[in-house]
């Protein structure tokens, strides 16, 4: 019969007087063989109530329409901004016009036409 200790620092303690002491927890191998089958069996018998649970579960991992949900939200509210900024700019070469005259910007927006064309 084999038997396997286990010693780690959780296991110190200090007892009343002060005293560091170690409790060494010791298993026997045929105590680990008979849990280790008592475990298997639960499993084998229980494999309706587990496999049920995972019918349960694994839509709920996989079901993905929530994210989707939100991408498409993020994505309506980027479209939005975009708009709006695009907005912005028609109305500053709207204010540049009045302000400068149309040959200024009718440059300006050459230049920019061109640079977005490279």
């Amino acid at each position: 019969m084999r038997v396997s200790r286990l010693f780690n620092s959780k296991y110190f303690f200090l007892d009343e007087s002060g005293q560091l002491n170690l409790t060494v927890l010791q298993f026997y191998e045929d105590d680990l063989k008979t849990l280790f089958v008592d475990a298997f069996n639960s499993i084998i018998t229980e494999r309706k109530i587990i496999i049920a649970a995972y019918h349960d579960i694994i839509p709920a991992l996989t079901d993905n329409a929530a994210l989707e949900n939100a991408a498409q939200s993020s994505q309506n509210e980027c479209d939005v901004v975009l708009e709006l900024m695009r907005q912005a700019v028609a109305l500053v070469f709207l204010v540049l016009s009045l302000m400068l005259g149309q040959s200024i910007i009718n440059g300006i927006t050459a230049i920019y036409i061109e640079d977005l064309s490279l």
